[in-house]
């Protein structure tokens, strides 16, 4: 009889609960989801890839991972409205996010927001100080709205900050 009580306490601990199973099933989906996206955009079915973060999304609202690749999906399918919207969504869950500051930036410098990608881009570096991507951006930005010389200065700066 004690044999038999060790070997069933030995044998893996305490059984899931109905609601530790369902979330278990939801993060397996989930990731599943986001693997079978990601081979899909390599594939080069960008289409499927940007519906299928879209659903990664909804599976798990609170993730940036799928807004990110969902950012970048919708960027190379030119839609500039779309990409903002996720960026936008990543940087709302994660606010230093730099990946999301960079990508919206990028979508409002093609959707002619060029002021409010300045803002992106300064808070991209704010959380990092010498990000390259950030300077060139807000060079582009500054270059767009006219201000050539803030533009060359953030040139110079992302630079200097490449040889650091």
């Amino acid at each position: 009889m004690l044999g038999a009580l060790l070997l069933v306490v030995g044998c893996g601990g305490a059984v899931p609960t109905e609601t530790e199973r369902r979330t278990e099933q939801k993060t397996a989906g989930y990731k599943q989801v986001m693997r079978v996206a990601a081979v899909t955009a390599s594939g080069g079915d960008l289409i499927s890839a940007v519906n299928l973060y879209r659903r990664a999304h909804k599976m798990d609202p609170t993730a940036t991972a799928p807004l990110l690749r969902l950012g970048a999906g919708l960027a190379y399918l030119k839609d500039n409205q779309g990409a903002a919207g996720a960026y936008r969504q990543a940087v709302q869950l994660d606010g230093g996010n730099v990946e999301a500051r960079l990508g919206l930036g990028k979508a409002l410098i093609n959707t002619g927001s060029y002021d409010l990608a300045i803002t992106e881009y300064k808070m991209a570096l704010a959380i990092d100080s010498e990000n390259i991507n950030a300077y060139n951006g807000l060079g582009v930005a500054f270059n767009l709205t006219g201000d050539h010389q803030s533009a060359e200065n953030n040139y110079l700066d992302g630079l200097g900050s490449g040889l650091n």
